[in-house]
């Protein structure tokens, strides 16, 4: 790369110079020529292990969240604590990833990990629920700081040869601490409370939709005003946001408002193969999430195995994700074959969520539940490499950043929406099925905390277990029409002659 092309790359920036106009086609890896095997291994590290914690750190807290509870004698509050971070997770994504490009990587980058490391410890030394809510929150944005910046800074420092073995590391990461995350938050509960089973657990498919409701369960009904006028909002936000970056788009086709930086740049919508390939990480998310959330709460009220032991029935899950991540690169590691990974995956994911749907009420766990969660671990992982090589190829250099930030929070976003959907399947299914065997209280109860188990005399316990397993069980065909949509949506990403590494690689060679 010429020295009047390289001074304008998003390395330059991390060192502080002046950014030049870089909106060309050249590739996203090898942004930082020269840079010694050391210095890039330790930033690999230390960036994995930023991303690792950053998605780890939500399963974990709320796995806690009941213990938590009991300390600030609030179980509704403490709710907050879960959301707060959520919130911001996918709030700040995005706006991360862009200011990167005017403060430069680096400083993004310690800034990410000052607010994520900082505000955790605030957090550990709370006082009150309050000020849980308030670290939990800054924690949040240093946490999405940290997962969009890997994104992209491991793309952007890998050579061409290394760019599928980032791409496995970056979705084996994603996956291994999202499978982690219920573990360790059970290991954690089992050394330090007394609580023991399903009572000890508590996980956050309840959290976005129960945070409304403490003794009125009609403030959550899909028809009530708070949830009507939250997703008319949302809708017209949307509608706001993709007419304003249209506008934006056509001043500068005119050579106007050049130098605006778009949030959603609307090259992104008109480029289809790319559009596809993020509204599909968004539906895989959606069955991603649901299932590392769902499953182990399942073991634990269906197979009555502790939190601890539920996590680790759920291993073949998070080793067949990272099998799949590397699979994903290998496949598309001399030819871009991104496409035929995208449609394999949505199939796998097709048939795993509609098998883990058979599954019955037993107290034992089926061995066929491991094979199931193979297949559907690894569906879910060749997503996630095959859209960081599609991210590398297909986006030009001055929107390669925003474009990580945006699947990054994409995916986050579609498993939110899963885990309230769990939720809402539960909750009506509980209603329907529990109604005349529990007392409308203790339905209501236990769709906030499942201590309310411990209370129950056999019968009523046998009847929960029953309805939990009818209640996943539809989650898990909901999770099947999302395969189905996102094998559709997978059809757009097909192009003639997709652009590969190697052409990337050569473009680099013959501006060398």
């Amino acid at each position: 790369m010429s020295q009047e092309s390289a001074e304008g790359t998003p390395a330059d920036v991390s060192r502080g110079s002046n950014a030049k106009d870089t909106s060309h086609d050249g590739p996203m890896f090898d942004q930082i020529p020269g840079l010694q095997s050391w210095r890039r291994t330790l930033i690999f590290i230390g960036l994995c292990f930023g991303l690792f914690l950053a998605l780890m750190d939500t399963s974990i807290m709320a796995t806690a969240v009941y213990t938590i509870s009991l300390e600030f004698n609030s179980l509704a509050s403490t709710f907050w604590a879960v959301i707060a971070y959520q919130l911001a997770y996918l709030g700040f994504a995005t706006i991360f990833a862009r200011l990167s490009d005017f403060i430069g990587r680096r400083g993004a980058v310690i800034l990410a990990f000052v607010l994520f490391v900082g505000f955790s410890l605030g957090g550990g030394w709370s006082q009150n629920i309050n000020q849980l809510i308030v670290f939990r929150t800054f924690q949040g944005i240093g946490g999405a700081g940290l997962y969009a910046l890997a994104l992209i800074i491991l793309i952007e420092v890998s050579t061409a040869r290394l760019i599928t073995l980032t791409s496995t590391f970056i979705g084996g990461t994603i996956a291994i601490a999202g499978v982690l995350g219920p573990i360790v938050g059970g290991l954690c509960l089992g050394r330090t409370s007394t609580l023991s089973g399903p009572s000890s657990c508590w996980l956050p498919r309840y959290s976005w939709s129960l945070a409304l409701k403490k003794a009125d369960p009609d403030l959550i009904s899909w028809s009530s005003v708070v949830v009507v006028a939250t997703i008319v909002v949302g809708v017209i936000c949307w509608i706001f946001l993709f007419a304003w970056e249209y506008y934006i788009y056509q001043q500068q086709l005119e050579g106007k408002w050049t130098n605006v930086a778009s949030m959603f740049p609307f090259e992104l919508v008109m480029h289809q193969p790319m559009f596809a390939g993020i509204i599909s990480t968004m539906l895989t998310g959606f069955t991603f999430f649901l299932v590392i959330i769902s499953l182990p709460l399942r073991f634990q009220i269906v197979n009555l195995k502790s939190p601890s032991a539920a996590g680790v029935h759920l291993l073949p899950l998070l080793c067949s994700c990272g099998f799949g991540s590397f699979l994903g690169g290998a496949i598309s590691s001399k030819k871009n074959l991104t496409f035929y990974t995208f449609i394999s995956a949505s199939c796998l994911i097709m048939i795993g969520a509609g098998l883990l749907s058979t599954l019955g009420s037993g107290i034992s766990i089926e061995g066929k539940c491991y094979g199931f969660q193979v297949i559907l671990g690894l569906g879910v992982g060749l997503t996630f490499s095959s859209i960081s090589l599609m991210t590398s190829v297909e986006t030009q250099l001055n929107t390669h950043s925003v474009t990580q930030g945006i699947v990054a929070q994409v995916r986050v976003f579609g498993g939110s929406i899963g885990v309230a959907a769990s939720n809402a399947m539960f909750a009506a299914t509980s209603t329907t099925d529990l109604k005349g065997i529990l007392t409308p209280a203790q339905i209501s109860d236990l769709q906030t905390d499942t201590g309310v188990l411990s209370i129950l005399n056999e019968a009523e316990r046998e009847a929960v277990r029953v309805t939990y397993n009818k209640a996943f069980d539809s989650s898990m065909r909901i999770c099947l029409y999302f395969a189905a949509a996102s094998l559709v949506v997978n059809i757009f990403i097909w192009q003639k002659n997709p652009p590969g590494l190697r052409q990337k690689s050569q473009l680099v060679d013959e501006e060398k």
